[in-house]
């Protein structure tokens, strides 16, 4: 603790940056430490928002923005893979980014003792309780456990990997910016509505959305929900897959032409 604090030190963050999908082609690679962790912390954060590309849509009033990716989930990711590295028998955590994720990787998996489902839960039990102690303190972080369930709420269950060397979290970039057509995906050659487009927004954003979520979001009766969704079936724009409890939805973008 002492040494990761302390101003000068030989611990590094890495941060690597790839052509492509995969390791084959370096772009760039920045190691931000040798200095104090929270030091550290803030200069890696910075660099990576000034990677997070910013898309504008300004046909409307107010305009609107959107990240390529989730911030306040990376953070959570980022901290987590601090306070739960194994900074002795261990690498320091690295972020890999490539062209359509970035992955954060901590060396030394879970505390003993603590299941994958108490983390997913949000149980707060990091490897480096002394660490966390020292974000909380330094107003980073709280103790209310969210962390975890903030990036499953963005990216799912699956961005985690449990690794034989420790924690790896991916966190996948939408590059797709603000369409033309109020973000509706499906060919302009199909007869949609503006409400059948809200509903396909919807999905397009989490294809596990339920019923009564559509009902909510989109300010519409559950039957009126209901009855799109059949005319998206009959055009063949929206098929179910699997059971209502456990499936999910998915969008044929081409449809049926009328």
């Amino acid at each position: 603790m002492a040494e990761l604090l302390a101003d000068k030190n030989f611990y590094s963050i890495q941060v690597c940056v790839f052509n492509g999908k995969d390791k084959l082609s370096y772009s760039k690679r920045n190691n931000f430490g040798q200095q104090s962790i929270l030091q550290a912390y803030e200069d890696v954060k910075h660099y990576c928002e000034a990677l997070n590309d910013t898309y504008i849509d300004d046909s409307t009033l107010p305009r609107r923005t959107k990240k390529m990716f989730d911030n306040e989930a990376f953070e959570e990711a980022r901290v987590n893979a601090l306070v739960h590295n194994d900074w002795i028998h261990g690498n320091p955590p690295s972020i890999y980014w490539y062209e359509d994720r970035m992955e954060i990787m901590s060396y030394g998996g879970l505390k003993e003792g603590l299941s994958k489902e108490d983390f997913f839960e949000g149980v707060s039990d990091p490897v480096n309780k002394e660490l966390m102690d020292v974000f909380v303190q330094c107003d980073i972080v709280d103790r209310s456990g969210h962390g975890v369930p903030k990036v499953v709420k963005a990216y799912g269950r699956e961005a985690f990997r449990f690794l034989g060397v420790g924690i790896m979290v991916t966190i996948t970039f939408d590059k797709k910016g603000f369409n033309a057509k109020d973000d509706c995906i499906v060919n302009c050659t199909v007869n949609c509505t503006v409400n059948e487009a809200k509903i396909l927004n919807l999905i397009n954003e989490n294809s596990k959305v339920t019923i009564n979520e559509m009902t909510s979001k989109v300010n519409l009766s559950r039957r009126t929900v209901q009855t799109i969704i059949n005319s998206l079936k009959s055009k063949g724009i929206l098929v179910r897959v699997g059971s209502d409890k456990n499936g999910h939805w998915e969008i044929v973008e081409n449809g049926k032409e009328d």
